[in-house]
């Protein structure tokens, strides 16, 4: 991100292609401000039809292995259309690598909407924040990813996610999970988990 700017309920941002070296040496190691990735990533809180909110703890093989976070994922030129991102190309693709939803799936996808920008300068990141809403119970979803994850295991290949999170949307339980969790937590999830319950 080179630049943001509001005007209303309108949020315009900036961006320049750098590449994942760039992001990861900021993430662990840091960089000054003037040299630092300024990364906008997309993440999406899923919520089915029983009020469970499903989220993940990144696997070992991953960049950031053992964070707690939604699926989602960087941006790259795919997700360009003119001088404009779509996010939603991005999240969608994301969610069908990740957990095997194919947002276009009406017999299991609800509603698949935008709903929050989040920014952490201490990480130089910016989260754009999805919602799905399933029409299948957390149960149903279970089957489903663990058949994901079977079809997976078939072409060798092992999932983003190390563990599936399914918490009940109660404030008890979300602000238990806060307080208890041994995991690092993604800049935005505390405050998102918290959101999910207005």
């Amino acid at each position: 991100m080179t630049g943001t700017s509001e005007n209303g309920n309108d949020i315009k941002t900036s961006l320049a292609i750098s590449d994942y070296a760039h992001y990861l040496y900021t993430r662990k190691i840091g960089l000054p401000e003037k040299y630092a990735c300024k990364n906008l990533h997309t993440s999406c809180l899923i919520e089915t039809s029983d009020k469970v909110l499903i989220f993940g703890i990144m696997g070992r093989d991953t960049a950031i292995s053992g964070s707690v976070q939604c699926v989602g994922g960087g941006l790259d030129k795919k997700d360009i259309r003119g001088n404009r991102i779509d996010l939603s190309h991005n999240i969608k693709k994301e969610l069908m690598e990740e957990v095997g939803i194919e947002v276009d799936d009406q017999k299991i996808v609800s509603s698949l909407e935008l709903k929050y920008l989040k920014y952490s300068p201490k990480r130089n990141t910016a989260a754009a924040i999805f919602l799905l809403k399933l029409k299948i119970s957390s149960d149903e979803f279970k089957k489903h990813y663990e058949n994901f994850e079977k079809s997976l295991a078939e072409k060798g290949l092992v999932p983003e996610m190390g563990k599936i999170v399914y918490l009940k949307k109660e404030k008890k339980e979300i602000e238990k999970f806060i307080k208890n969790t041994d995991f690092q937590v993604d800049h935005y999830m505390s405050a998102l988990l918290l959101e999910s319950l207005k």
